[in-house]
């Protein structure tokens, strides 16, 4: 895979959960989505790979992935990531995240300073990101 190729997929479902949060930030959010019958929130949740409470939840509040994206960059994990199929999932969970503000006080710590062996213990991707840490000959370091 291009580097190029791997950047496109790790950003595919980024772009999508982005442009459901935008099109329901300009309709009336929340409101819009309840007022949509259960058909139609299965069909849109599907199209994303979500859930209607997931998607629901992402819509009222929930936010992006760029601390998953800048955390699998650091570690340099998107390959692994990408091979093993684990980006959708690693984003669902990303994108309804409550750590969102530990994540980013994480990331804003100095790499020299930092222990990126170390796992944020708070976050709900850990388990995964460690079977790729594995999965990379377990170095979790990057740039």
């Amino acid at each position: 895979m291009t580097e190029s190729h791997d950047t496109d997929d790790l950003s595919r479902v980024a772009r999508l959960l982005a442009d459901v949060k935008t099109y329901f930030s300009r309709t009336g959010s929340l409101l819009e989505w309840q007022a949509l019958d259960a058909a139609e929130q299965r069909r849109m949740a599907q199209d994303l790979g979500l859930n209607c409470g997931d998607l629901g939840a992402l819509i009222a509040g929930g936010g992006g992935t760029a601390e998953l994206d800048e955390l699998l960059r650091r570690m340099n994990l998107q390959q692994a990531a990408a091979m093993r199929g684990a980006l959708p999932d690693l984003q669902r969970v990303c994108a309804l995240c409550r750590n969102r503000s530990d994540c980013r006080d994480w990331l804003s710590i100095p790499a020299e300073v930092r222990d990126d062996a170390a796992l944020p213990y708070f976050c709900p991707n850990r388990e995964e990101l460690e079977v790729l840490c594995e999965m990379n000959g377990g170095c979790c370091r990057g740039s």
